[in-house]
């Protein structure tokens, strides 16, 4: 036991493997640190967000990097495997997410609800128990008003993420195998289509909230991200349309960004999410085939590759942890900031070293057996995405 914690903390903690190098066009992705990087600044601006609302009060734009990410590994995996083996398994995609996700998820709300039921009384218990059902059906983002004022009110964006994968999953193998070249344009309909929506919803004076939490009006970063990653994998972004210089515009404009620009604008509904899709891909792109040596070795340093790797577990346990110590053990802004940030960084290495990775272990292997019946088949073909690819 001693010696697979030890690994497992090896594996957080070391630098991790080398960078796969990335053709033009690409022929696979391999293992890219600079996103798991880029994974740590989403995860780091959405916990500050929810720790000092004032000083980061644009750290909501985490979300739409992570959205973007989704959109970008998602769509590169599958078509780069399509190209690969002529097909795509939808099996062993749903198999990776549900091993990639589920067990941290499950183990999250389970614990939120136990301590709850111990810590809240009456109607509160009540209203604790509905929140989780919502969150394990994942309509969270559907009911409601999923906002941060409870434990479970971050989980919304997962919801969105995997109504997504239900959907563009699907999607991709139907137009690809009738139509390829019709899958960019299909997209780029579903963005405008979105801001379109977004922009008549905003005419007759819908809630921010539903314009915010609700998928017809937020999937835009999700396909911006599909949208760079089609054409990622076509060879037409590459170091001769994105340059060095774009990286550090986007990575300075987020950091401005995160200190700035409140959710509730109108502005931002109207221009905001479409601009910071766009930034986002080209960080993420530019971060793969150009990035500046700089940045490229900040991101790729141990303690942003670490709390990269634990930015889903950290993710699932920062917004519980602090409104524990918020709401229960009434401690003021700043004791809920400089204790519960690193509290909620042990229990997500908890999370990581515990739960994350003995289910990833297994998933592998579960992998790499039917991976060996397929070869050994000679009617079969498909390759695996590699583990952990499509991680928030």
């Amino acid at each position: 036991m001693r010696g697979a914690l030890r690994r497992r903390w090896d594996a957080l903690t070391g630098p991790g493997k080398p960078a796969t190098e990335v053709t033009s066009p690409p022929t696979r992705l391999g293992y890219q640190p600079v996103l798991d990087g880029l994974r740590a600044i989403a995860v780091a601006l959405v916990v500050l967000f929810h720790a000092l609302p004032n000083q980061f009060r644009g750290g909501w734009v985490g979300v739409d990097i992570f959205f973007a990410l989704s959109g970008f590994l998602i769509t590169t995996l599958l078509i780069l495997e399509r190209k690969d083996s002529g097909r795509v398994s939808l099996g062993q995609f749903y198999l990776r997410r549900i091993a990639r996700l589920m067990p941290a998820f499950f183990v999250m709300i389970i614990l939120y609800v136990a301590i709850t039921m111990v810590t809240k009384t009456g109607a509160a218990r009540t209203d604790v128990l509905h929140t989780a059902w919502l969150t394990v059906t994942y309509r969270a983002n559907l009911v409601g008003n999923p906002d941060a004022t409870h434990g479970l009110g971050h989980m919304w964006s997962l919801a969105l993420e995997e109504q997504f994968y239900v959907v563009w999953p699907l999607l991709l193998v139907v137009v690809t195998a009738v139509w390829r070249r019709a899958l960019p344009w299909l997209t780029a309909t579903g963005i405008l289509g979105c801001i379109v929506w977004r922009g008549v919803l905003i005419h007759d004076h819908a809630s921010l909230v539903r314009l915010y939490y609700r998928p017809d009006t937020r999937v835009d970063s999700l396909l911006i991200g599909c949208l760079a990653g089609q054409l990622f994998v076509s060879g037409f972004l590459d170091r001769r349309r994105i340059r060095s210089w774009m990286v550090w515009a986007c990575l300075v404009g987020f950091a401005v960004l995160a200190m700035t620009t409140r959710w509730d604008h109108i502005a931002t509904f109207v221009i905001g999410f479409p601009l910071i899709g766009v930034a986002a891909s080209v960080m993420i792109v530019g971060s793969v085939v150009a990035p500046p040596p700089a940045v490229r070795r900040v991101l790729s340093t141990s303690p942003f590759l670490a709390l990269g790797r634990l930015s889903y577990s950290l993710y699932l346990w920062h917004l519980p942890v602090l409104l524990f110590m918020a709401d229960t053990l009434h401690l003021g802004r700043a004791l809920v900031a400089g204790v519960g940030i690193p509290l909620s960084l042990a229990v997500a290495a908890a999370s990581y070293l515990l739960v994350e990775q003995p289910f990833l272990a297994l998933k592998d292997r579960a992998l790499h057996r039917r991976a060996s019946a397929t070869r050994r088949s000679p009617v079969s073909g498909g390759q695996a995405l590699p583990a952990d690819a499509l991680g928030p």
